[in-house]
């Protein structure tokens, strides 16, 4: 099998086979068009040298306005071959990211790093996508497919290498070419950032492919590193906590949702699972302690439907029939008008369906492209104050498609996430109708057992032992508590008042 490397060089060199030919086929200049003259050619060459001259004194001086409007208008007039030409786009992209418009540099940086200039342009154009990949909104496609993807960059050593090797080989790997992806995986040093990034995709194939041990192992040896990104780290305890409780390690999923710290605010799916787990340990109060906490304000703007169903299930195994409907009557209160826009079949930009809409935003790729458009929006109105039109009207003219592209693929992303959501909704709709049916049967059959069973109270029906003080709640939420809230829930199964059951 080619390498990557062989494979590229096949490419080019077919590619300048083909060219070459086109010269050869290249007919003569058509009547009518009059060549330069001398004179003429040593004046352009002179006006070139002017223009760059003035964008490069600007860009010394750091007035980056200035410096953007020179240089462009130097490639205006120059041709790419130019003996300035490289190093005038290279002036011309820092100067549009010195000025706030990231988006147009990464445009222009794109374009440069591809046809492999100078080194020292490479590294600080790398430099810059490495830094702007985390720490903001930015184009995907253009920087990772186009810019990483496309092009072998074996002279840059250290980190940025690490880049490029994480880059190419994810999309090796997604495209099936697990040899060329192994080889670019093997290059990242274990101290570089992108090792923690590349033990975590391995994470993801592994649980995809059903292997929860090797999944795990991986998540483990990331959060081993020595110097660890919080937001990966926490990445790693929330898909090890998920992965076990899959396995029915309660106790150790539990263990990895405490270590996690996104701030609290943001917790509420983390909350859900540890309820889901204490509930699955058999501690259905601490379990309703941690679902109290999304009667918090902050927790309203979160889809939480399975909430309800953990509650009622709660309610139901200790017998609490009527708060078990109550649930569920809550369920409906909270959902209705939702559940009505689907059945209606309600499209995602309908008014009946903003609550949906709403909660689309929450999705992280929904988000990301969100910001990005914002990003894009708030860099496009600052363009009419640059002092040239023809600058004004060729950035503007990037933003506009930018625009473009970046809205159809989030009306794209918003659609398939409202589908996701009310399929999920009404999937929740069908268990809680469920759960509302085995409450009443319950409530029954469990009148007539308890005929044949003895009253068994154990010491953990008790309230209020002799070393604990209970206030009573005020309604009040604190974050640092959450994690404290028990909700004393007496268990009605053996009281023999359910016999009342049958005089309904």
């Amino acid at each position: 099998m080619l390498s990557a490397v062989h494979f590229f060089l096949l490419v080019s060199f077919c590619m300048l086979l083909s060219l070459n030919s086109m010269a050869n086929n290249v007919q003569p200049a058509q009547d009518g068009v009059e060549e330069m003259t001398i004179e003429e050619q040593e004046q352009l060459e002179e006006e070139k040298k002017r223009l760059f001259k003035i964008g490069y004194e600007e860009f010394n001086s750091k007035h980056y306005e200035k410096a953007v409007i020179g240089f462009y208008d130097y490639m205006q007039t120059a041709v790419p071959g130019d003996e300035n030409y490289e190093w005038a786009k290279f002036f011309y992209g820092v100067s549009l990211e010195e000025l706030g418009y990231s988006h147009a540099a990464v445009d222009t940086f794109s374009r440069i790093v591809t046809r492999k200039p100078n080194t020292k342009i490479v590294i600080y154009i790398l430099s810059y996508f490495d830094t702007i990949s985390r720490k903001q909104p930015f184009d995907h496609e253009l920087l990772i497919a186009q810019a990483l993807n496309s092009t072998d960059y074996g002279f840059i050593d250290d980190d940025l290498a690490s880049l490029v090797h994480y880059h190419q080989g994810i999309y090796d790997a997604r495209f099936g070419l697990a040899e060329w992806a192994e080889g670019h995986f093997n290059k990242i040093p274990k101290d570089s950032i992108y090792y923690g990034q590349y033990l975590y995709h391995i994470a993801v194939e592994a649980t995809r492919e059903g292997e929860l041990d090797v999944a795990l192992a991986s998540l483990k040896s990331i959060l081993r590193l020595p110097t660890q990104d919080t937001t990966l780290a926490d990445m790693a305890h929330w898909t090890s906590a998920r992965l076990l409780f899959e396995q029915g390690e309660h106790s150790q999923a539990i263990e990895h949702y405490k270590a996690i710290k996104t701030p609290v605010s943001e917790q509420a799916s983390f909350l859900l699972e540890r309820a889901w787990n204490q509930y699955r340990q058999e501690n259905p109060r601490r379990a309703m302690g941690l679902l109290y906490a999304f009667e918090a304000p902050d927790f309203k703007r979160f889809f939480t439907p399975e909430m309800f169903i953990l509650k009622s299930l709660i309610y139901k195994s200790l017998c609490h029939y009527e708060s078990t409907l109550d649930t569920v009557d809550a369920f409906y209160q909270r959902y209705q008008l939702t559940l009505d826009a689907v059945y209606d079949r309600k499209r995602a930009a309908d008014p009946e369906a903003e609550e949906l809409l709403m909660l689309i935003l929450n999705d992280e790729i929904v988000k990301r492209q969100w910001d990005f458009i914002k990003l894009l929006e708030r860099e496009r109105s600052g363009i009419e104050t640059l002092d040239s039109a023809d600058l004004q009207a060729h950035l503007d003219s990037i933003y506009a498609l930018k625009l473009s592209q970046a809205g159809r693929h989030l009306r794209i992303r918003v659609d398939k996430e409202y589908e996701r959501l009310a399929n999920m909704l009404l999937e929740y709709e069908e268990n809680i109708n469920l759960v509302r049916y085995e409450a009443g049967v319950d409530k029954y059959q469990n009148a007539d057992d308890k005929r044949y069973k003895e009253e068994n109270r154990t010491l953990n029906e008790e309230i209020v032992g002799a070393n604990k003080v209970v206030y009573q709640f005020q309604g009040e939420f604190w974050y640092d508590e959450f994690d404290d809230y028990k909700v004393h829930l007496a268990d009605k199964c053996s009281q023999d008042d359910s016999w009342e059951v049958f005089f309904q």
